[in-house]
């Protein structure tokens, strides 16, 4: 047999070193595939490891296959410890009665999810979340099941938390909604009292008020009466002492100076007590209401006030229908007239005094809204008020206020800012206006 060449590999040989090198190269691979792999199941641990949840794998037989760090943890062994072991071993057998229906849904293949309050061994007095993930073979059957389980017991003591602070914030609601309730009831009630009271206050004012109307009707008929039987009675009496005196004055006019002296002093004295008395006649009953009307009254009134004679400038303005304004209204706004001029005259010390009179409606048409009202005014431009207001000598102003308030009117008076007094009354037309 021929023996190779040196340095020569034989054919043979050569081949057994490619196989070499290609086995060589084949291992290389494979280590470094083993090596990723490793590399890959470490990085999936730890990712598994790292989280929250309980992370676990059973096969059919209920031994475990797989659990991350925490599953571990909480039962109580190294991970590779509960590896092998069955799911008995490590929750107990009462536990795994409890979740048996579960389980037997998961290895019929339905993916199970369930909330669970548990008091086991690893895991005492815990509310979980729970999953399991059936894993099925090339032939669809089930192999096992992952399972996951995650602690919500913060959540559910939240929620409880939530559901206690809402159920104690409906009871403080319904408890005060109820306190409300009785406290609203209570106004209401004191409400009622007040109106009860407040009408009982209005009917009381409007007797008072219907009284004084009374009252002052009641006056001016006992005034109209006084008036007429001074006219009638007096009136004839000292014209007739005036006869007499005349008669004794011209029988006796050569024959006895003193009679007739006599005579006519008797005769001057009538004279003078008959004007008293019809003074005192028009003080009581001003006539020109009865002959005239009240706009011809109250202009009467001014021209007699004697403002001229005071050195007073009258300017007045009495406003036209006027007719048929009820005669209490129409006395008690010539009485304030008459009053508030002899004021002017006797303590105002002014140049001027206007005086307006007027009639006017408020309100649209002739409805329940609609007032008809006469206004007074009468304004000076003397030394006005003094700062405490009216005096007591002017307790005439207080009686004419009273008497305009019983007719449901107001009176105002005050200082102009220009100097002197403003005085402005304001009374309803006609009887029914304030009696309700």
């Amino acid at each position: 047999m021929p023996r190779p060449s040196p340095g020569v590999a034989p054919p043979a040989t050569e081949d057994l070193m490619e196989e070499l090198r290609q086995l060589r190269a084949e291992n290389a691979r494979l280590r470094a595939q083993v090596e990723v792999e490793r590399e890959e199941r470490e990085l999936l641990r730890f990712l598994v490891d790292s989280l929250p949840d309980f992370v676990s794998y059973v096969d059919r037989d209920l031994h475990y296959r797989f659990c991350n760090r925490r599953y571990a943890e909480i039962a109580g062994r190294a991970a590779e410890r509960v590896v092998g072991m069955h799911a008995s071993d490590v929750l107990g057998e009462e536990a795994l009665r409890h979740i048996q229906p579960h389980v037997e849904r998961a290895l019929l293949g339905e993916w199970v999810q369930y909330e669970e309050h548990i008091d086991y061994r690893f895991g005492a007095d815990q509310y979980v979340d729970v999953q399991y993930v059936p894993r099925f073979g090339p032939a669809s059957e089930v192999q096992g099941f992952g399972v996951v389980v995650r602690n919500i017991t913060a959540e559910r003591k939240a929620q409880e938390a939530l559901r206690e602070n809402a159920a104690n914030l409906e009871n403080r609601v319904r408890e005060r909604t109820e306190a409300l309730r009785r406290s609203n009831e209570a106004l209401e009630r004191e409400n009622e009292a007040r109106k009860t009271a407040e009408q009982a206050v209005r009917q009381k004012g409007e007797q008072l008020r219907r009284l004084a109307r009374s009252l002052i009707e009641a006056q001016e008929m006992e005034r109209r009466n006084l008036s007429r039987e001074l006219h009638d009675d007096i009136g004839q009496i000292l014209t007739a002492v005036r006869a007499h005196a005349s008669v004794i004055r011209n029988q006796h006019s050569s024959s006895d100076e003193v009679c007739p002296r006599s005579a006519q002093t008797i005769m001057d004295l009538s004279g003078h007590l008959y004007e008293s008395v019809h003074r005192i006649m028009r003080r009581l009953r001003p006539r020109a209401l009865d002959d005239l009307g009240l706009a011809a009254a109250l202009q009467s009134c001014v021209d007699g006030a004697g403002l001229q004679a005071s050195g007073i400038a009258g300017h007045a303005s009495i406003g036209t229908g006027l007719e048929g304004v009820d005669e209490t209204v129409a006395i008690a706004a010539y009485r304030l007239l008459q009053e508030a001029l002899t004021n002017v005259v006797r303590h105002a010390a002014a140049r001027n005094v206007w005086i307006r009179v007027v009639r006017r409606k408020l309100g649209r048409g002739s409805g329940p809204n609609a007032r008809d009202l006469l206004r007074v005014s009468v304004e000076d431009d003397g030394r006005g008020l003094p700062e405490e207001g009216v005096q007591p000598q002017r307790l005439g102003l207080l009686g004419i206020e009273e008497r305009i308030q019983g007719l449901g009117g107001d009176l105002v008076i005050r200082n102009r800012p220009a100097g002197g007094v403003v005085l402005r009354a304001t009374i309803p037309v006609g009887k029914g206006e304030h009696d309700g």
